[in-house]
């Protein structure tokens, strides 16, 4: 079971549904992450942008861009974070991580290789 449909089953989501307000949720933590994260203020924006990943269990951003904070930040949850965002965004993630400079300090990490394919 991935993270989201295990956050969905713990919290009872109904299977199928989604909330306009987890949405919006989302929207709003992801925003204000990335404000955070333009003024390099890291720790804050991974907070946020891990309440807007589990805000919307469909998200994509808000779980890529957490796996890219915990990437700059060194933190080892950068992997499941980036998984995640894999389990969200399929290729296209894979593809744009490969190429992200955020992921500078865990690109040779073998498992940044065996998500990214590169």
């Amino acid at each position: 079971m991935n993270a989201a449909k295990a956050w969905a089953a713990k919290t009872g989501w109904p299977k199928g549904t989604k909330s306009p307000k987890l949405g919006l949720a989302a929207r709003i933590y992801h925003d204000t992450g990335f404000r955070h994260c333009t003024k390099k203020e890291y720790d804050k924006a991974a907070d946020l942008f891990l309440r807007g990943t589990l805000a919307d269990p469909e998200a994509k951003l808000p779980a890529y861009n957490l796996a890219c904070t915990y990437a700059i930040l060194g933190d080892s949850h950068a992997e499941a974070a980036l998984k995640i965002a894999i389990e969200r965004g399929g290729d296209a993630v894979k593809k744009r991580a490969a190429k992200d400079a955020d992921f500078a300090k865990v690109k040779s990490a073998p498992w940044f290789t065996a998500l990214t394919g590169g």
